[in-house]
This record gives structure tokens, sequence and C-alpha cells, in this order.
């Protein structure tokens, strides 16, 4: 599902991509830091603070199962824009990144789909 936010810039935030913990379950958020404007990362420290504590580093990829979040509190994650009474500005994938190679283009597609 998705949460209200204190951005500026945006009305809420949406994250269908989650990264499970293989070994905990636990789950978060995964990013694989792609360039040096990602070096003090926002959302690995709340991924270490409310998610599955795993920093946002390449050898953690094979500790996490990446998936779509398709159900989140006994409701449709993946269609929750679709829900919404009134239109807003929606921050898509603030926990990780949508375009990373880790992503596969199905879940793209999917994410996509729902715009």
């Amino acid at each position: 599902m998705a949460d209200k936010t204190k951005i500026e810039w945006t009305d809420a935030t949406w994250n269908p991509i989650i990264a499970i913990d293989r070994k905990t379950h636990e789950r978060g958020w995964f990013c694989t830091k792609p360039s040096a404007g990602c070096k003090n990362c926002y959302a690995e420290a709340m991924n270490a603070r409310l998610g599955n504590g795993l920093s946002y580093a390449v050898p953690n990829l094979e500790q996490v199962e990446i998936k779509l979040n398709l159900e989140d509190k006994g409701q449709s994650a993946l269609d929750w824009p679709l829900r919404a009474k009134h239109p807003r500005r929606i921050f898509v994938c603030s926990m990780t990144d949508l375009f990373g190679e880790f992503v596969p283009d199905e879940f793209i597609d999917k994410i996509f789909a729902v715009f």
C-alpha cells in the first residue's frame, strides 16, 4: 500500500517492489547504489530501521528475494493507485530503484500498467 508523506512535492509514496530477507523473511526494500549520488541513501537508512535491515550493497542482493508487493493488509497493493478517490501525485518506488538491474522487466511492465 502507500504511505502519506511529508515530502513537499508529492502526496503519497507507493513501493510496489519489496525485498524479502531469505533467512529472516523480514520485508523491506533493496537497491544497489548505482551512482555516487547514492552514497548517503535515505532509503537504506529507513530499511535499516523499519525494513529487513540489510544494507544496500550488491553482495546483499543474494540475500533477498525481490517481489512485487501484490497484497498488503488484505488488499491488493499493486492496484492501490487505482482506488484513489481523487487525483494525487505519487512518488513510485521511493525506497528502491524501479529501473535497477535487479528488477525484472515484468515488474516494471505491471507497475506501468497501473498508470
